[in-house]
């Protein structure tokens, strides 16, 4: 694993970041379905990310995030696109910070399985998203999360499932 990030003020109100994760997951084997050793390979995740954020308000911060995600285990590649957006209010008066984040917006644009020039609509398009609601001073507050995935039905329809729990500590 390896990371690096950079960030730097936009004016007095805003900051803007970018950033790569690389996540090899060193050498292994390849077999194939009989069992008959193929070679080996490196299986490895790259992530590059963007960021950006501005105060909204004197006691309102929010932003975003993009991130790109490449995927390569053998043989198989795919690409993803994320969006992260979040919003923050802090009264340092009252020593409270509420914050709401809607994290992993996006989907794969290609999947394992596809090459570029054909998309095989026999499986299935996953379209995840998690939002988090938090509140502070730790320990003291509720925290609600729901995922939602958005599944393509051939041709054009689409079904949408939400699911939502709400922890409180």
């Amino acid at each position: 694993y390896a990371s690096v990030r950079f960030g730097k003020e936009a004016g007095e109100h805003a900051a803007w970041a970018a950033g790569v994760q690389y996540f090899g997951y060193g050498k292994m084997d390849g077999y194939d379905e009989a069992g008959i050793q193929t070679g080996t390979f490196n299986p490895r995740d790259i992530v590059v990310t963007g960021s950006y954020s501005h105060d909204l308000s004197e006691r309102v911060r929010g932003g975003a995030s993009i991130k790109m995600i490449q995927s390569s285990y053998e043989q198989y590649n795919a690409f993803a696109i994320g969006v992260d957006l979040g919003v923050n209010y802090y009264n340092p008066d009252k020593d409270l910070s509420l914050s709401a984040v809607a994290k992993n917006l996006g989907g794969q644009v290609k999947r394992f399985a596809d090459s570029w020039a054909t998309r095989s609509r026999s499986t299935t398009d996953r379209f995840a998203c998690q939002l988090r609601l938090t509140t502070s001073p730790s320990g003291s507050c509720p925290t609600i999360s729901a995922s939602t995935t958005t599944t393509p039905t051939p041709p054009s329809n689409s079904k949408k499932i939400l699911r939502a729990t709400c922890f409180a500590t």
